[in-house]
């Protein structure tokens, strides 16, 4: 989910930026279909409610998203989950909140890689929009 959250962030022909984690995902965007179930299997609402008057839901995706990254980390140790030198450490330390939620959510629809392009859809994703060099 949090994928689909931030890969539709674009830099417009005037440098201006639109997407990324804003909490926003078009449903309608066939590239989405399968996240409705998933969200609903995962009860990803109502852990959202437990927090939803603290954090906005742009930033409990991110969130939620480091979260299943660290978890899934060959560094994640059982004990300690914020252990030196592991992911989730790197992650609550690096955070930075305020991230506001996209109510509009005007996503254009076509915008994930084609899973027919393997890695390198993905890699043009980053490549072009994400990490790319702004003048």
């Amino acid at each position: 989910m949090a994928g689909h959250d931030f890969m539709d962030f674009r830099y417009g022909a005037d440098g201006k930026m639109t997407g990324g984690s804003d909490g926003c995902i078009n449903f309608n965007d066939p590239d989405n279909a399968g996240l409705p179930n998933c969200i609903r299997e995962f009860d990803v609402a109502t852990a959202y409610e437990s927090v939803c008057d603290r954090v906005s839901l742009a930033d409990f995706v991110v969130i939620a998203g480091e979260a299943v990254m660290a978890r899934t980390a060959t560094s994640y140790n059982s004990k300690d989950k914020n252990a030196p030198g592991s992911l989730a450490k790197l992650y609550r330390d690096q955070f930075k909140h305020g991230r506001k939620t996209n109510l509009g959510c005007n996503n254009p629809v076509g915008l994930m890689p084609s899973p027919e392009l393997g890695c390198n859809g993905l890699k043009a994703i980053f490549h072009e929009h994400i990490f790319r060099e702004t003048g």
